[in-house]
Parts: C-alpha cells; sequence; structure tokens
C-alpha cells in the first residue's frame, strides 16, 4: 500500500494547487462544451435558413452573431501559421517540426502554468527547501495523469463533451506527457540531492519500499516517453501500441505503490479515464459486429452473427490500390469518418484506421458503378456495405493486398471486424463554398464529401474539387462517380467545378480530332485514338458538359502542360 509519510507534511497548499488545477481543466473543458453546443446551434439555425429559401443561409444577421462569426475567423487564421522546414516524416529531424502558432500558444500556458505550480509560496531556504518543492513537483507530477489519461481516448468524455476526436487531440496529449516527465525528473532529482546533502540515500532505497517504487515509475516513464517519439512510432506503430498501453500500466502500478494516501484519488481517477473509454469502444464494437439474420439481406433462419464478411479485391495494381466491401453494417455513418478494421486471419491482434469511400445515403449508386469497372467488383443487392479504398504501403495494408488474386480474379472474402465510425467532421452542408483537395487516393476522403453535399447542398452554392494522380489508369476508377455527383449537385443548383491533374502521362490530339491522355504503360482515356509518346508532362484536365450533363472528362487543351498546375476554377 502506498505510505502516509507525506500526508501531513506540507500538503494543504499543495491540494489547493491540485485543486486550482483541476478548476482550470474544468473551466476549459466546459468552454469547449459550450463552444460545441454553440455551433451545433449554428448548424441548425444555417439548416433552417436553407430549408427556407434563404439566398445566403450561412450570413448572419445580427450583430451578437457578426462578433461571433469575426472572432471566430480571425482566431482560426491566427492559429494556422507554421514552420515546414522539417515536415518530411522520413527523417529524424520530423521529430523537430514545431507546432502550427495556436497549437504552440496552448502549449506554452500550459507549461507556464505548471511553472507557476511549481514555484509559487514555496520557500527558498531552510532544512525542508529541497523537500518541500520534491513534494511540490510530486503532487503537480501526479496531478497531471488523470489529464493526460482523459484526452488519450477515442471514446473519452473529453471528446464525448467537446466533440473533439482523440485524434485531433492526440498532439496536446504527447506534449502533457513530456510536462510530466520534466515535473518528474524535478521531484527525483530535489530528493536525491536533498539525501545525498544528509548522507541519507542508501538508507531511503533500503527502508523505504516506495522509493523504489518511485524510482521504477520513473524508469517506466521514459522509456514510455523514449518509445514514443516519431521515428519509433512511424518504424512499427502497432508494435508502439502495445508497449504503450503495457507501459501506462506498469506506470500506473508504481505509482499506486508510491504516492501517498492523499493521493491516490490521481491514480484511481486516471483509471476511471481509461475505463470508460475501454467500457464505450467495447460496447461499440460489440454493436457494430453482432447482428441476427434479420439485418443481413439474405434471409436465412434467425441466428447470431459476430463479425462481417469483408470481399476484396483489387482495383489498381500500378497504384496498389485495393478495395474492401465490408457486408451488411447496421451502423450509419458520414462523410468524413473512419473506422478501425481488423482481419484475424491475416493480422490477429491489430486493427487499422481507413478512410471511409462511400456514404450511407448513396449505397445503391455506388455499386452500380463499381460494377461497371470490369473487373471482379461487389455489386450492390440492397445491402449496406461500407466500402474502404485502401492504398498498399507497408505492414497490414500490403498484406492485405498480396491475399487478392489477379485484378479480374473474384473477389477474396475473409471475416473481418470493425470498430466505429470514429471522427467528428463538420456539416459540410452549412457552408456555401466548399473547397476539395486530395492527391491519389486521398481522394477516398473528400469523394464522399462531395457525395454527401450532393445529396444535400442545403446551404451550399459553390463546390471546387481538385484532384492530382499520378497516372491515367486512376481517372477510370472514379471518373463516372464524379460525374454523377457533378451533375446530381448542378440538378440541384449548386455550381461545380472539378479539376484533375495528371502529373504522370502525355496527351495530343488523335485522328478524329478527339484528346487522348497516354501513360507511359500505353495505358489511355478519354477517347479512341492512338497513344501519345512516353513522357512525364503535367496535364490539366476539366469537366465537359454535354447536354446540361458531364459524362466525360478530357483535357483542357490539345498540349502537355509544362509544370504542374494550381488549376484556376474551371467550369
Amino acid at each position: 500500500m502506498p505510505s502516509d509519510m507525506s500526508d501531513n507534511l506540507f500538503s494543504k497548499t499543495n491540494r489547493d494547487i491540485a485543486r486550482t488545477y483541476w478548476i482550470i481543466v474544468g473551466v476549459v473543458i466546459g468552454s469547449l462544451t459550450a463552444l460545441n453546443i454553440i455551433d451545433r446551434i449554428l448548424v441548425r439555425s444555417r439548416l433552417k435558413a436553407a430549408a427556407n429559401n434563404s439566398p445566403h443561409p450561412t450570413r448572419v444577421k445580427n450583430k451578437i452573431g457578426q462578433i461571433w462569426a469575426t472572432a471566430t475567423a480571425v482566431l482560426r487564421e491566427a492559429a494556422l501559421p507554421s514552420v515546414h522546414s522539417f515536415t518530411n516524416k522520413n527523417t529524424l529531424l520530423a521529430m523537430f517540426t514545431p507546432l502550427p502558432l495556436g497549437r504552440s500558444v496552448v502549449v506554452f500556458i500550459y507549461m507556464a502554468m505548471v511553472a507557476i505550480m511549481l514555484s509559487i509560496n514555496v520557500y527558498t531556504s531552510g532544512y525542508w527547501y529541497y523537500e518541500k518543492i520534491a513534494y511540490r513537483a510530486a503532487w503537480v507530477s501526479v496531478t497531471q495523469i488523470p489529464f493526460v489519461l482523459l484526452i488519450s481516448g477515442r471514446l473519452s468524455l473529453f471528446t464525448l463533451l467537446t466533440n473533439i476526436p482523440g485524434e485531433r487531440i492526440n498532439w496536446l496529449h504527447r506534449w502533457v506527457g513530456r510536462v510530466i516527465l520534466v515535473s518528474v525528473l524535478v521531484h527525483m532529482a530535489l530528493f536525491w540531492r536533498g539525501w545525498d546533502l544528509s548522507d541519507f540515500l542508501q538508507t531511503e532505497l533500503e527502508i523505504m519500499p516506495m522509493v523504489r517504487y518511485g524510482f521504477g515509475g520513473f524508469g517506466v516513464l521514459g522509456w514510455i516517453m523514449f518509445t514514443s517519439i516519431a521515428p519509433v512510432r512511424w518504424y512499427t506503430y502497432e508494435l508502439f501500441y502495445l508497449n504503450h498501453l503495457a507501459s501506462v500500466g506498469a506506470l500506473l502500478w508504481c505509482l499506486y505503490m508510491h504516492v501517498p494516501k492523499s493521493a491516490i484519488y490521481n491514480v484511481w481517477l486516471g483509471i476511471a479515464f481509461v475505463a470508460f473509454d475501454r467500457f464505450l469502444r467495447a460496447a461499440l464494437f460489440l454493436y457494430s459486429n453482432i447482428h441476427s439474420s434479420s439485418t443481413l439481406t439474405t434471409k436465412s433462419s434467425y441466428s447470431l452473427h459476430f463479425g462481417h464478411t469483408a470481399e476484396i479485391d483489387i482495383l489498381d495494381r500500378k497504384e496498389n490500390l485495393t478495395r474492401v466491401v465490408i457486408k451488411d453494417v447496421k451502423m450509419k455513418w458520414r462523410a468524413g469518418q473512419h473506422i478501425y478494421l481488423s482481419i484475424p486471419s491475416l493480422r490477429p491482434f491489430e486493427s487499422h484506421p481507413f478512410s471511409i469511400s462511400n456514404t450511407y445515403e448513396a449505397l445503391p449508386a455506388l455499386g452500380e458503378e463499381y460494377k461497371e469497372l470490369g473487373n471482379a467488383a461487389a455489386t450492390h443487392n440492397g445491402s449496406r456495405d461500407l466500402h474502404l479504398l485502401i492504398s498498399s504501403r507497408a505492414g497490414f495494408s500490403k498484406q492485405l493486398h498480396r491475399k487478392c488474386g489477379p485484378a479480374d480474379n473474384a473477389p477474396v472474402v475473409l471475416k473481418a471486424f470493425i470498430e466505429g465510425p470514429y471522427g467528428s467532421p463538420p456539416a459540410w452542408n452549412t457552408f456555401e463554398t466548399v473547397v476539395l483537395i486530395a492527391t491519389s487516393t486521398g481522394v477516398t476522403f473528400t469523394l464522399p464529401i462531395l457525395e454527401e453535399i450532393a445529396s444535400n447542398p442545403a446551404c451550399v452554392r459553390r463546390i471546387h474539387f481538385h484532384w492530382t494522380v499520378r497516372h491515367v489508369s486512376d481517372l477510370k476508377l472514379l471518373t463516372k462517380r464524379l460525374a454523377r455527383l457533378g451533375n446530381k449537385a448542378r440538378g440541384k443548383g449548386v455550381d461545380v467545378f472539378i479539376n484533375i491533374a495528371v502529373t504522370c502521362g502525355t496527351m495530343k490530339t488523335a485522328k478524329d480530332g478527339k484528346f487522348v491522355v497516354g501513360s507511359d504503360d500505353g495505358d489511355s482515356f478519354g477517347a479512341s485514338g492512338s497513344v501519345a509518346s512516353k513522357g512525364s508532362e503535367y496535364l490539366l484536365l476539366k469537366t465537359v458538359e454535354k447536354d446540361g450533363t458531364v459524362d466525360e472528362i478530357t483535357p483542357v487543351n490539345g498540349e502537355p502542360v509544362a509544370t504542374c498546375c494550381a488549376a484556376a476554377a474551371v467550369p
């Protein structure tokens, strides 16, 4: 059990400081919760104005609204500036890339608050000088433990209140952990110094088990920090994640055995925050993966099913693009959300996040478009299927790609488990102008957004869709879907501008006068005729309307564009 040694030693001031810390944290979380509520009210107000056919549903109509909108815009712009000198994540220098200005200010304020907590009302002399500051550092350190665990979960109480998902606050989780390491180092160093001056260090280690647990906790915390640096996370994230969970458990045990009874509530509070997140995630996992035969499209005798059938095939071998279709999903999702996918037959103890590439409302049309691709695509039969387009890079995604046969073979069928959906995307249809920018397979994130807006534009009046791809073959996969969505949105009064840049291909005019877009391997798109010679010029393409519809994507002109174009909007 933890020692009572410091329960009555300098504890009143330290408890007051710990209480003040949580008051500040509570005020911040409460403010973010209030902002979340206000944002929801504004969304409803905009949608109501759009339903009433307001020409400008997003325009504020009173002074308070104008002040709020101006303050939001100014703060958002001020928070964005950042230094990009070390952003290549393949180098060790990437870990030294400064945070954007807004996040840097938050970290600076937090560190200043902790520094004040360490130094306020601390005696600068006397017999107990080192121990007074050491105990203060101990209280400051252990008080932060619940907070760093609170902001670490996917379904934490923080996320539920503020609507800020865990992946967007993870940067703060890492920085709070670093601040804790520094305050623990101060705690340990000052005690060490005091005991060394009193020639009492060896005795402390021999007669005080809590001291040994303290050193053990510091070692575990240092190990957590070392294994959490960016290069380690990038090299093997799965191993990092398992190590992180085990190390946090060991740290909490060391703290339980080290801290006095008056501070043990911090350990239990941290455990409660983790348990809350894990309980909700387990409930979501079971809800997403347990379903009865009545929810399936194949009406068999009533039975419960655990997991989902996943049909996996290859869309594009050149781009190593794999499609995974999760069959009969009963949950709903929104454009911009992601799930965690687990396939035990490939990797039993791993789950990986992937963006959902279709919207819940547009399943039938998507199934028909995949059917037209000519390879073994899963067809839509009235089921609620969830689609993932995964770029094969390394690890799980590479193994998933290798599991498939040739592109013209039937899909590989495996059992899969999903967790989610996660993410808190904004209401995409509450803005008058929406700009969507993607490169390569990043279009699997932006295309569902376009699809969701096309289904219910509400406030949206203009959409600019920019997509940069390397090869012409990439266009085949999603062109029909893009054309359909452009027509659908235009039919509802939305101006749609689609710009596509092909960075590895050539273009020339064919014999019949049509444009031909060619690639280095002889593939072509957009027209019949001879394929242009090999090359690596940048091409700019646009949608072409015929009789009010957009049925193809063709080059803007017959000559290769010499440099990559950040193209202006082309109707």
